[in-house]
């Protein structure tokens, strides 16, 4: 057991597009399948690291990913997922004191892409165990999404693994051997766990409520490129998950590769230079599409029936 904390979170009331697969007529005829959506919530966690008082935000999810895939986030490939709440602990270092800000935290970052009620506890883990373990899975790009395949991944089977690589007292391992069911849940990882803390929603607008039916082509398909807002470059190239989407723009400055990299709000989350990894010729003034993995740390570009990583430049 290591002597830095993982804050497990829920948003158990949130909705999630149906993943499509054969279960879903079934939940239709159960109600649990509203139009397409599920209310299944969404789960993450964040490792803390007592010795440099930090938090590490870590979740997966079908975000700027290919139809029926998930992938990784933290902060250093979505930089806008930083937290910037300071840990604060009690003198002997067994319980944090400033749960209910990095909960705030949480609620008010539009870029998480969930809603609703939170609900948060925490147990003691090895941060660097844990982390470890997140950049391991983060590195092996798309990843299945799925709920019954050992092999797929979904939000709350990623917090659960997580959770374990921290090496957590055995006790707690005990807990979740014997009350996480077979298939862990945005609940079931939350409640397993003591020190529990909740907040309401915080942010202005109504709650995403799945009332119409939406198109087979939507619920099949990660979604189409939306208006442009002005903020994006004009050429900046879109590309889709089915949960999010943003544009991507890379130009030659200096004989430097610069990517920059907008939210499907036209939000710039990150700009910084890029190195091309590996052999081959690419024509940034030509034609090119974004690939799968892209997020602020590697960019693919597909040109020419050929795909090209690029790397931030450390």
């Amino acid at each position: 057991m290591g002597n830095d904390f993982a804050l497990v979170i829920g948003w158990p009331h949130a909705y999630c597009k149906q993943p499509g697969f054969w279960f879903d007529p079934i939940g239709r005829i159960l109600g649990m399948n509203r139009n397409g959506f599920y209310k299944v919530g969404h789960s993450a966690i964040v490792l803390i690291d007592v010795k440099n008082k930090k938090c590490e935000y870590f979740d997966f999810g079908r975000y700027h990913a290919p139809f029926k895939k998930g992938r990784v986030r933290d902060q250093v490939t979505d930089p806008l997922l930083k937290i910037k709440t300071i840990p604060i602990f009690s003198e002997d270092q067994q319980s944090i004191l400033n749960v209910d800000q990095i909960l705030e935290e949480l609620q008010m970052n539009e870029e998480i892409h969930t809603e609703g009620k939170i609900i948060s506890s925490y147990l003691k883990i090895s941060f660097n165990l844990a982390y470890k373990e997140g950049k391991k899975l983060q590195r092996m790009g798309v990843l299945d999404y799925g709920l019954f395949n050992s092999v797929k991944y979904n939000c709350a089977k990623f917090v659960y693994q997580l959770i374990l690589a921290g090496k957590p007292h055995w006790i707690n391992r005990l807990k979740l051997a014997c009350f996480v069911p077979l298939i862990p849940s945005t609940k079931s990882n939350v409640f397993v766990f003591g020190f529990k803390k909740s907040l309401p929603h915080l942010r202005l607008g109504d709650l995403f409520y799945p009332k119409q039916k939406v198109s087979s082509r939507f619920l099949n398909n990660v979604l189409e490129e939306p208006f442009k807002p002005s903020s994006v470059h004009v050429n900046a190239r879109w590309l889709g998950g089915e949960g999010v989407g943003g544009w991507f723009y890379l130009e030659l400055l200096n004989q430097k590769y610069l990517v920059s990299r907008w939210t499907d709000s036209g939000l710039l989350m990150s700009k910084a230079e890029f190195e091309m990894i590996g052999k081959g010729e690419f024509f940034h003034e030509r034609n090119y599409s974004v690939g799968y993995p892209s997020n602020s740390q590697v960019v693919t570009l597909l040109q020419t029936g050929k795909s090209f990583r690029f790397e931030i430049k450390e």
